[in-house]
């Protein structure tokens, strides 16, 4: 892995180690629910690294130790339509906050996120068609990534923190996907 003091990147070396260990779990039902289709998903990661410009080994901030899903998707026939609902979960992703004498000891809390989308197949001007919309962070989760510190300490000596959020709370998508060169009458 590549090691590297910030006073002087371009000095790097591949003296970096490190190790990650840990667990998946996936299930799958298409069968138990008519027209239903669910999976569940679990990760499990232990790792710590010195890398890059770490002082010590310590846990990258982009390492959530535990990672959940929850998807199901629903075919309605008569409607030619197929409803999906989504739940995400992450544990608190590590950061440094340079007021302390530790290096990437800090956590955000949990990012959730519960998803829905909507997909109805029909025909438009001869053309197999899709409409599609979904949104994301239905209920308004307030998910925080990290967070950036300034480069200098205020007044009072601390570096202040700029909390790295989503753009949106919420995100609305709708779309049409028209297979053009084809015509469904042929």
């Amino acid at each position: 892995m590549i090691k590297y003091d910030q006073q002087t990147p371009w000095l790097s070396t591949n003296e970096g180690k490190g190790y990650a260990k840990g667990i998946d779990v996936f299930y799958r039902d298409q069968k138990t629910i008519e027209y239903g289709d669910f999976w569940v998903s679990y990760s499990y990661l232990d790792t710590e690294r010195d890398y890059l410009d770490f002082p010590v080994s310590a846990t990258p901030h982009f390492a959530s130790k535990h990672n959940f899903a929850f998807v199901y998707k629903h075919w309605i026939p008569k409607l030619t339509s197929s409803i999906g609902f989504t739940y995400s979960y992450g544990s608190g992703r590590p950061y440094n906050d340079p007021n302390l004498n530790t290096f990437n000891s800090e956590r955000t809390k949990a990012y959730q996120d519960l998803s829905f989308n909507m997909s109805h197949l029909t025909h438009l001007f001869g053309q197999f068609t899709v409409l599609y919309i979904s949104v994301n962070n239905i209920p308004g989760f307030d998910n925080t990534f990290g967070y950036r510190y300034s480069n200098t300490p205020n007044e009072a000596g601390q570096f202040t923190a700029n909390a790295i959020k989503p753009p949106a709370k919420r995100f609305f998508f709708v779309g049409m996907f028209i297979s053009i060169g084809q015509n469904v009458n042929n």
